[in-house]
């Protein structure tokens, strides 16, 4: 179940909720994801929200009329380069003038029954069709670019699918260098990041590692997604096990060069991407 209350969105399935709002400058801030809550008003949905009084630090704040919070100490849906996050970017574009700075604002919303199917990929599907898609579309009003993200509730099974969609709205061409499918963003790291590696015959051997600061790669570069490093990874927490504890899994939909990135940035937030590797990647998006 999908719902917009006024600026927080709602994903709910049978177990677990996913939440987020748009914050006053336009940006997506992610709130919850886990067990199933209760959001049912206004004082339950503020709750959620993290209150920033002044950016820490040496950080760069966003703009000059916004000085309490920086975008590098903020819980977001997706990220980019230049305007004060400097963490793992969800989509990096060098524009026609060289820059390499985006800045996506909120500019509205869809909610439908079904989901749209993106041309030529794979993505996920359900037999009896019962999902419900959630597009969200932001703008970079600067450079004439839309950015669409689409949530999938897959309700009766307790999954989201996420994927985004660029387009270039402007008159000229531009290079885009990385565009990701996920991205959460959680305020602790207190989590072991599980991936799955091997070779021929012995595939899928269990990795743990415990997240401390800094950056945890998983990923190929061998052309198909490969025994060296499966798409799908974990993340758990400290104590779990297969019988207690939470988790939460990732799986990139892709049989291509694919990369799962785990960071701890040094406010102790997490933030975990996936999709296509943006190693050598490079796309040449025509005007329209």
């Amino acid at each position: 179940m999908i719902r917009n209350e006024k600026e927080f969105f709602i994903l709910d399935t049978a177990h677990t909720t996913y939440c987020f709002r748009v914050i006053k400058t336009g940006q997506l801030e992610h709130l919850y994801y886990g067990r199933k809550i209760r959001i049912f008003n206004e004082e339950d949905m503020n709750g959620l929200v993290e209150e920033h009084a002044f950016a820490p630090g040496n950080m760069n704040v966003y703009n000059q009329e916004n000085k309490e919070f920086s975008l590098e100490d903020m819980r977001l849906e997706m990220s980019v380069y230049g305007k004060g996050d400097i963490r793992e970017p969800f989509i990096e574009v060098i524009h026609a003038d060289g820059s390499y700075t985006s800045d996506f604002i909120f500019e509205k919303a869809e909610i439908k029954k079904g989901k749209d199917e993106p041309n030529e990929l794979p993505s996920s599907y359900d037999e009896s069709g019962n999902v419900e898609q959630l597009c969200i579309i932001l703008k970079d009003i600067q450079y004439g670019l839309t950015l669409e993200l689409y949530y999938c509730v897959y309700e009766a099974c307790d999954v989201i699918t996420r994927r985004a969609r660029l387009i270039n709205s402007s008159t000229e061409k531009v290079r885009l260098h990385r565009l990701l499918s996920m991205q959460l963003d959680f305020d602790t790291a207190d989590y072991v990041f599980s991936t799955f590696t091997g070779a021929w015959a012995r595939e899928m051997k269990k990795n743990d590692v415990k997240l401390l600061s800094g950056k945890y790669v998983n990923s190929t570069y061998a052309g198909v997604s490969s025994n060296r490093a499966n798409p799908f990874v974990m993340l758990g927490e400290m104590n779990a096990t297969e019988d207690s504890g939470g988790c939460y899994g990732f799986n990139l939909i892709y049989s291509g060069n694919h990369y799962e990135v785990a960071e701890v940035s040094s406010m102790g937030k997490l933030r975990i991407s996936s999709g296509i590797n943006p190693q050598s990647f490079c796309y040449v998006l025509k005007e329209g």
